[in-house]
Parts: structure tokens; C-alpha cells; sequence
């Protein structure tokens, strides 16, 4: 047998329905999860709450299922931001670094100031909300890919190590667990998808991971926490803060009726 163990460890959260009002502590994580074509249902509801340039960015899309599904994951992370900054979702707004990567540009108004993340595949959506600390999350569905290739393109020497000693299925599974790892810190970090080949997912014999991350390295508050998480067999995803202890809240949206009850504020 293996020293290794054949799958990465990962956590499957309790995803719950969210309560009426919000509270994120200093220590919280709040991650949420949303089945974005069901709640494309309420696409002119969230479709007014953008801002002239993601309209604009809306309309580039050629087929309407991505302009549909752009503006129904802006929409719901204007209104999830706008419950927790307690504003209006049209009055947010919204910066980007060099890598593309949105951060709120009235976040040096907040003490500590809001920090969040999102990433989107085959019709999910994931959002990550926390206070001061850097978050980045990934999600993937699993698809089929030239899995050899890309490792040798864009995983260490101990990553690839640890993919040759599976059989291909879990090869394939493992793959993108690894992949959303990597691309969560580097989301978090503001760095693009040009870095992943520099980023080394250390891989313990019990499954357990931690990072050799190329950036930061010497910093003496550097304390970066990878979490994989199990969602089902289609998926896979991983969040990546900079913190040594967090407290995780989990909430989902699977309906537009649940989108709509939870935003639509009590008269």
C-alpha cells in the first residue's frame, strides 16, 4: 500500500438556508452557495441592480446563457455585499487589480474592511465574505481534460508524484481538487492563473494540505490556511485565507423563490 492516501482530505459543509439578518465576526467565514440557473429566473430583478460597465460587459457575451448566468452572479454578490455593508446593491462599487480581481473600492471605509471572493462552473456559484483577512475561492466541474498534460504544464514535481501513484479515476478527481487549491491562493493573493506552476500543494500521508507558496514567504503575518471542500461527484472546490483560525458559516440558495424571500427586505 501507498504511504499516500488516495484522496485529498476535504471537508463537506452543512449547507443551510440563510437567517433573516447576518452577522459576520472578525473570526467568521460566510460561504455561500447558489444554483445560478435556477435563480436566473430572477434576472430582471438582479439585472437592475448593475452598473452601466457590467451591462456593458453583459453584452459582449454571444450566447445568452453566459450573459445570463454573468448577470445573475453579479447581481446576487451586489445583493449578498449589500446585506452585509447594509446598502443599496446599486451604489456599490467596485475596483480591480491588474489580474482582474474585484475588491470594493469603498473598502477602506469599513473597520476591518469586507473581504470576498467568487468563482462559478457548470451552473454553481460559490461566494466567499470575510473581514481583513485575503480569501480567494475556486470551483470547478469536473470535465474531461488531458489530466498527464496539464500536471506536467502546471503542478511540482511533488504533485505530480502524488497523482502517478493513483489509479486514473482518482487521478481525474484528485486533479482538480489540487487544481482549486492552488487557484484559491492565487485568487487570494490577486495573482493570476500564471503563477499556478510556482504554487507547491504539500500533500501529507494522511490526506491533510498545506502550501509552499511562492510570495510572502518571509512574511511574519503569513499565516495561509488551504480548505478543500467536497461537494459532490461533479465538482470540485477549495478556499484559501490568510488566517490562522476561522469559524465557518454555510448557507445555500437553490430556488429563485429562496433568492427572493432572503433579499426581498421585510416591510
Amino acid at each position: 500500500m501507498s504511504p499516500h492516501s488516495s484522496q485529498i482530505a476535504s471537508l463537506r459543509p452543512n449547507w443551510k438556508l440563510p437567517p433573516s439578518q447576518l452577522h459576520l465576526s472578525v473570526t467568521d467565514i460566510h460561504l455561500w452557495l447558489v444554483h445560478v440557473e435556477r435563480c436566473s429566473e430572477s434576472l430582471p430583478f438582479l439585472a437592475q441592480t448593475l452598473s452601466p460597465d457590467e451591462h456593458a460587459r453583459a453584452a459582449k457575451f454571444r450566447q445568452e446563457r453566459d450573459r445570463t448566468r454573468f448577470i445573475t452572479c453579479r447581481g446576487i454578490l451586489r445583493h449578498l455585499l449589500s446585506r452585509y455593508l447594509s446598502c443599496v446593491p446599486s451604489q456599490i462599487r467596485f475596483f480591480y487589480n491588474p489580474y482582474g480581481k474585484p475588491g470594493l473600492a469603498e473598502s477602506s471605509h469599513e473597520s476591518p474592511p469586507l473581504q470576498f471572493n467568487l468563482s462559478h462552473s457548470g451552473g454553481l456559484a460559490l461566494y466567499a465574505f470575510t473581514l481583513a483577512n485575503p480569501i480567494g475561492i475556486d470551483l470547478e466541474q469536473q470535465r474531461p481534460l488531458d489530466i498527464p498534460a496539464l500536471a506536467a504544464s502546471f503542478f511540482s514535481a511533488q504533485e505530480q508524484a502524488f497523482l502517478s501513484q493513483l489509479s486514473p479515476v482518482e487521478q481525474y478527481t484528485q486533479f482538480f481538487q489540487i487544481w482549486t487549491c492552488k487557484e484559491a491562493y492565487l485568487k487570494a493573493i490577486g495573482e493570476g492563473l500564471s503563477g499556478l506552476d510556482q504554487v507547491d500543494l504539500a500533500i501529507a500521508p494522511n490526506g491533510s494540505t498545506c502550501l509552499t507558496p511562492f510570495t510572502n514567504v518571509s512574511s511574519p503575518h503569513s499565516h495561509w490556511r488551504i480548505q478543500p471542500l467536497s461537494l459532490d461527484n461533479q465538482f470540485a472546490a477549495a478556499f484559501a485565507v490568510n488566517t490562522h483560525t476561522f469559524n465557518l458559516h454555510c448557507y445555500r440558495i437553490y430556488q429563485a423563490q429562496e433568492l427572493i424571500q432572503f433579499l426581498t427586505p421585510n416591510p
